[in-house]
């Protein structure tokens, strides 16, 4: 059936309840829709899904999870702006480094493990990609076509790893913030799914950040300033 026909079958439901209450009104379109597999939000009620977030340089969010030799995180991204020249998610805690994102020299590139296994994964540029770094299969996947093996021996990170910024374990700083837009991140331990996070905003407030369909969790911008966000999804 097609969507004007679906319309047309609602239109149809509410002509034949005329006269009736508006609970029975409800009940029946809801019965349609139902029928028709239109999905609901996945989100509660509360919050509202965009189509991505986006940093401007000054914003992070901590992730709540550290990383180590079976982490696998992928994420949907886009870099607005690479006139910063080093920009990477992730932990800088030599020799148990996580990091990925952008660098001036390299490009596209991820880091798990020691500073040597450095994998340089495509072309710096402001299109969106996916990105997938992957600790237990020891690669980092780009765009689904771009894998390079490396020789990451096991390693655990003392601190959680961050999105849109990096943690430097040395100074104890936040650095190496990020221009770029998320359309979605999700982190598995093993094969396990630890979050799936969805951008989005809180309607009450209109507060911008990633909602996790694993915790039921609202991640919010612990940096300055303001992610701003997409259209609503």
């Amino acid at each position: 059936m097609t969507p004007e026909e679906k319309i047309q079958s609602l239109i149809d439901a509410a002509d034949e309840v005329t006269g009736q209450s508006s609970s029975d009104l409800t009940s029946a379109v809801q019965s349609l829709i139902d029928g028709y597999g239109v999905p609901s939000s996945r989100l509660p009620a509360e919050y509202q899904e965009v189509e991505y977030i986006e940093s401007t340089g000054t914003q992070y969010i901590d992730l709540g999870a550290g990383s180590y030799q079976y982490t696998t995180i992928s994420v949907d991204i886009q870099f607005t702006d690479l006139a910063s020249t080093v920009q990477n998610f992730g932990i800088v805690n030599y020799p148990n480094n996580f990091l990925f994102g952008y660098a001036d020299t390299k490009g596209f590139c991820s880091i798990f493990g020691n500073m040597s296994d450095f994998v340089t994964v495509g072309t710096a540029d402001t299109n969106r990609h996916k990105m997938v770094v992957s600790c237990p299969l020891k690669q980092t996947t780009f765009d689904n076509v771009a894998t390079i093996t490396t020789s990451s021996s096991n390693f655990q990170t003392q601190s959680n790893i961050l999105l849109f910024a990096s943690w430097v374990q040395s100074t104890s700083t936040v650095d190496r913030y990020c221009y770029c837009r998320l359309y979605g991140c999700k982190f598995y331990d093993s094969a396990v799914i630890q979050r799936d996070l969805v951008p989005c905003y809180r309607k009450a407030d209109d507060v911008v950040g990633l909602y996790d369909l694993v915790n039921n969790q609202f991640y919010t911008n612990s940096g300055t300033g303001t992610f701003t966000k997409g259209a609503d999804v």
